[in-house]
């Protein structure tokens, strides 16, 4: 479900994820090192990005942080429109997904979560894309 451009659409996204860490572990490292390379595989092919930087947390709230630049010429627009395809396309799970997209003039950041199978693990995280040179905490 795509939750976007809605005041009580981060609340929303917030409950679905309480929802399913309610009902679900979430990944061990194998596989959270696994969706890793995904991400940063998955996210260097959106054509207006140029830099990639994916980093695993202990926080169930955002397991995976995937901070990026794009391109100068890049609109928000575009960014929003290529990560958010990359996310449906080629990274979520099929079984379970949420997603929140806020877009603002000088920055793009998509919440994910997804769930491998009713039985298995889940993994949320956030893709932040600015148009300077990113900053890793």
């Amino acid at each position: 479900m795509a939750l976007k451009f809605d005041a009580n659409a981060d609340a929303r996204f917030a409950e679905a994820v309480r929802a399913v860490a309610a009902m679900a572990p979430p990944a061990d490292p194998d596989n959270l090192s696994g969706m890793a390379v995904d991400f940063d595989h998955y996210l260097w092919r959106c054509p207006s990005i140029r830099h990639v930087d994916v980093t695993a947390g202990e926080d169930p709230a955002r397991l995976l942080t995937a901070h990026c630049q794009a391109e100068q010429a890049a609109s928000p627009e575009r960014v929003a429109a290529e990560i958010e395809q990359a996310w449906l396309q080629d990274l979520r799970y099929a079984d379970w997904e949420t997603h929140f997209l806020r877009v603002t003039s000088t920055s793009v950041r998509l919440a994910v979560a997804t769930m491998i199978d009713k039985a298995g693990y889940y993994i949320t995280g956030s893709i932040i894309v600015g148009w300077t040179e990113p900053t890793v905490p």
